[in-house]
């Protein structure tokens, strides 16, 4: 997709290279714009546009070729194979990264989250299993508010192939702050509180993700940083 993507853009009229868009995949990979479409936009546009006078070009070339595409995932999705993706889903932590995290912090990794909150079931959890660790906090939606497990409360992962209860306790989070990305600014604040309001009326455990980018200092960010103050009174 990324190949037509760059085939519209010389069409439009601006002049990129192979080298842009090789800088543009290597971003992705790195995860430089996963956390919303704007970012994507704006850093596919530093990639391949030189010359602010083709700005133009590139919004027009931009929605034109993304238009069906609601957001940053859709566009992840289409720009990643789904063998690669499942190979993604397969991968587990090894003994040896294990004791190097171990290593790293001098202290005993009892809790676990998987990149991208991928999860394959029940390959992943056993594997958590077999390493001993206590907690998991991968349950969660990246961009949509709402509890991935159809549960508030901590519960422990019963392997339906064994027919058995594990000793692994997931941890079901309320919301990523990418879930509010949809959200106007002066609206989040009063979301999050229903949210807890909501998990409180059933005894169940409020949990929310933030990324360092969250902290940074930008008016986007006030409300966040406000919202993150509040819970952890």
């Amino acid at each position: 997709m990324l190949i037509n993507f760059f085939h519209g853009l010389k069409e439009a009229g601006i002049p990129v290279t192979t080298r842009e868009l090789l800088d543009l995949m290597e971003g992705l990979k790195r995860h430089v714009a996963f956390s919303d479409m704007d970012d994507f936009y704006y850093f596919s546009r530093t990639c391949m546009v030189k010359d602010e006078k083709y700005f133009d070009r590139f919004d027009r070339a931009f929605g034109a070729h993304f238009k069906e595409l609601e957001g940053l995932d859709d566009i992840i999705e289409a720009l990643i194979p789904d063998d690669w993706l499942r190979s993604e889903f397969m991968k587990n932590l090894s003994d040896e990264e294990k004791e190097k995290i171990e290593a790293i912090t001098n202290r005993t990794l009892r809790r676990s989250m998987n990149n991208e909150y991928l999860v394959s079931l029940p390959h992943n959890y056993r594997n958590l299993i077999e390493l001993e660790i206590a907690t998991d906090f991968t349950m969660v939606y990246e961009n949509v508010i709402g509890f991935r497990a159809s549960t508030c409360s901590p519960f422990l992962f019963y392997d339906l192939d064994y027919e058995i209860v594990t000793p692994l306790k997931i941890h079901p989070i309320s919301l990523t702050t990418k879930g509010l990305n949809k959200t106007p600014t002066s609206k989040k604040t009063e979301t999050i509180q229903k949210m807890m309001e909501s998990v409180k009326k059933v005894n169940g455990t409020f949990s929310m993700i933030f990324d360092n980018y969250n902290f940074m200092n930008s008016k986007k960010n006030s409300v966040l940083k406000t919202i993150f103050s509040e819970i952890n009174k």
